[in-house]
């Protein structure tokens, strides 16, 4: 059931959303999130916001939200 969440970090939406990074080859990419983008809160993954993580959650499943879905 779960293994259909996305990766923290996808190369194509990474790239997709920040024209700075458009050229960046794939592994150039990776690590510009793990030194730059994480702490500039650039988004790495194909989720745009909480309501299409909240999405990837069955109607039917149990679940508990213990924090804001912020960055």
């Amino acid at each position: 059931m779960w293994s259909s969440w996305p990766l923290e970090f996808d190369p194509v939406a990474y790239r997709g959303r920040y024209a700075d990074l458009a050229t960046m080859s794939d592994e150039r990419l990776r690590r510009h999130w793990r030194d730059h983008g994480r702490v500039e809160g650039r988004n790495a993954t194909v989720l745009e916001n909480r309501d299409d993580f909240a999405r990837l959650v069955p109607p039917t499943a149990r679940a508990l939200e213990i924090g804001p879905y912020t960055k």
